[in-house]
């Protein structure tokens, strides 16, 4: 109704918060209601027992709550609160002295504690204690009234008592159902609130999750597209590199066999150099590649002999360090043991990359030492150069991948420092750095020490019986690039191998195995007309031919690729560039089993 609304809005704001709202027109609903009540009811209870005592106090009361209501239109709300419980207060002391049991005093005082809960909220808990102690405080006045008989109670007869009392435990057994129905109000509206809130949060949670699985889609797609062009760009790369590493290979051992000149042998040394750099570069980047996808190999720990396998890495970067004009020297501590187990290829990616790095910042006529020792319980490799070190707001970004903690004039990709470190940390160590700028920077590689013993190592030994062995193996060789073709047929000659059998496609080198089996199969797993696992199950499934060992030569260095291509049934894979001391120590494996099993 229009007029209930009016009164029970009374002094709202549209601006003011849904609870005090909601406190407000509880205090103008109690307020309004028992203005009208404590009017009514004087008026009877004078026509029942004409008593100025009971009419004059109830047009007063009646004057007090609607000075509530004004207090409210004039926006002073808590006045209002306040003023409210502290006319209920009179009642009880004013009406329980007067009227003594019959006024019902302690259902009006649960009331008043009731709506000071109700109306009162928690920045307000002053004035809500303090309104719930004034009937408390009146409860104990009154008994200490009735014991001691300060004021004496009005005297009824028996007929007006039952009719007070009746009326008077009706009203205030409804003002406590009115607070009942206020609590279960605002328990309705915190539970559609709730509610709404639920169904909201709900929404977001839906719209987020669509969101996020939409951007797990375009990351997934972008870390997809990403790795179709690592892979094909590894493969294009690495077959151009194939071609120049072989031939620099078959330079090398063809200039070791006739008396070459200086400059000839300067320019195939360089030749040589440049095309391992190359290839750490390339490995950098797909190792990294394969780090941030979470997919990096798992350790393989060989035991070897660490100082004859470091002065090897030395000797590989003699011939760069020559032409730098810089001072290459290891130092071994006799501490060191002569035998440890650890991944190789995963030390040799620390090692190079430091030293790669080092090399690339130092000037000619500098030095620069590996050293190796054992500290408290760890097996520790340090490259210390004198190059042009790193500033020391560089040193905690010197990890990251593509930076470069010193001149960017120097040319580097950046992803040196962080191979090294990370693969330190996959071989469960750490790398610490120390630079001055201007005199050079020191890292140290600490990594868990495992000694091992010489019955261990597993090394390869030249072997007599291998070239009658070479010189009467047919060798298949599958390679679609007619480069390729030529450099492995001329390593293979090289090495004594002179039943030598080209095809250029799977269905042709499949077709060439029926006709004349080989002894051994050298495939490309990435061949037209027939791809190599096609013709590696083929194979398989021949009686005449599943024997027959086949290593396979990719450009495409994951790790993935590797593991489905061994799934196929091959024996090993051989990552372009082929190295030429790998493929003979894997032709001697494999031709010496066949030959003496």
């Amino acid at each position: 109704m229009p007029l209930i609304d009016s009164i029970l809005n009374i002094g709202l704001a549209g601006h003011q918060k849904d609870e005090t709202t909601e406190q407000s027109r509880v205090v103008n609903a109690i307020a309004s209601l028992t203005a009208v009540l404590v009017l009514v009811y004087g008026i009877v209870f004078y026509l029942v027992w004409p008593a100025l005592g009971i009419l004059l106090p109830a047009v007063g009361l009646c004057v007090a709550f609607c000075a509530v209501l004004y207090a409210n239109h004039r926006h002073h709300y808590r006045a209002a609160k306040l003023g409210l419980q502290c006319t209920f207060a009179f009642v009880i002391m004013y009406y329980g002295a007067y009227l003594g049991r019959i006024a019902n005093t302690q259902l009006l005082a649960v009331f008043m504690v009731s709506l000071s809960l109700l109306i009162f909220s928690w920045e307000e808990r002053l004035l809500c204690i303090i309104s719930i102690l004034l009937p408390l405080t009146g409860l104990v006045l009154l008994e200490m009234n009735e014991y001691y008989g300060w004021i004496a109670p009005l005297q009824l007869g028996d007929t007006a008592q039952y009719i007070y009392r009746w009326l008077i435990m009706i009203v205030v057994i409804a003002l406590n159902f009115l607070v009942i129905y206020f609590y279960q109000r605002r328990f309705h509206r915190l539970l559609a609130s709730v509610k709404q809130q639920r169904e909201t949060l709900a929404e977001m949670v839906k719209e987020r999750t669509m969101e996020l699985q939409n951007t797990v889609s375009q990351l997934n797609r972008s870390n997809a597209s990403k790795t179709v062009f690592l892979q094909e760009t590894s493969h294009e790369i690495r077959n151009a590199l194939h071609a120049i590493s072989g031939i620099t290979q078959l330079l090398r051992h063809a200039q070791a066999q006739r008396q070459a000149s200086a400059d000839e042998q300067l320019l195939i040394e360089n030749l040589y150099s440049t095309s391992n750099a190359l290839s750490e570069i390339i490995n950098n980047v797909l190792e990294l590649s394969r780090i941030e996808a979470g997919k990096a190999d798992e350790l393989h720990e060989t035991c070897f002999s660490l100082r004859e396998w470091l002065q090897g890495i030395v000797n590989i970067y003699a011939y760069t360090t020559r032409l730098k004009k810089i001072n290459l020297q290891l130092k071994t501590d006799p501490t060191v043991p002569p035998f440890v187990i650890i991944d190789r290829i995963r030390l040799r990616q620390v090692v190079n990359n430091l030293l790669t790095n080092a090399i690339k910042y130092t000037p000619a006529f500098r030095n620069i030492t590996l050293r190796c020792f054992v500290k408290e319980g760890s097996l520790c490799i340090q490259v210390q150069d004198e190059g042009v070190g790193i500033a020391a707001d560089k040193l905690g970004d010197i990890f990251k991948p593509f930076e470069q903690g010193a001149l960017p004039t120097y040319g580097s990709s950046g992803l040196g420092l962080t191979i090294a470190h990370r693969m330190s940390e996959m071989l469960g160590g750490r790398i610490d750095i120390e630079s001055v700028q201007g005199q050079g920077t020191t890292i140290t590689v600490r990594l868990p020490l495992k000694e091992g013993t010489a019955a261990l190592v597993e090394e390869f030994t030249p072997d007599l019986r291998m070239q009658p062995v070479l010189q009467d193996a047919r060798i298949l060789i599958m390679e679609d690039d007619p480069l390729n073709q030529v450099i492995m047929r001329r390593m293979l000659q090289q090495m004594g191998v002179r039943d030598i059998m080209i095809a250029g496609d799977g269905e042709e080198g499949l077709a060439q195995a029926q006709a004349m089996p080989p002894d051994l199969i050298i495939m490309d797993m990435q061949m037209p007309r027939m791809a190599g696992e096609k013709v590696v199950q083929r194979i398989r499934q021949d009686a005449y031919l599943r024997h027959i060992p086949i290593l396979a030569t990719s450009a495409n260095a994951f790790a993935e690729q590797r593991q489905k291509a061994l799934e196929s049934g091959i024996d090993e894979y051989l990552t372009k560039p082929v190295e030429y001391a790998t493929l003979y120590q894997l032709l001697k494996k494999h031709l010496l089993e066949t030959a003496y099993s």
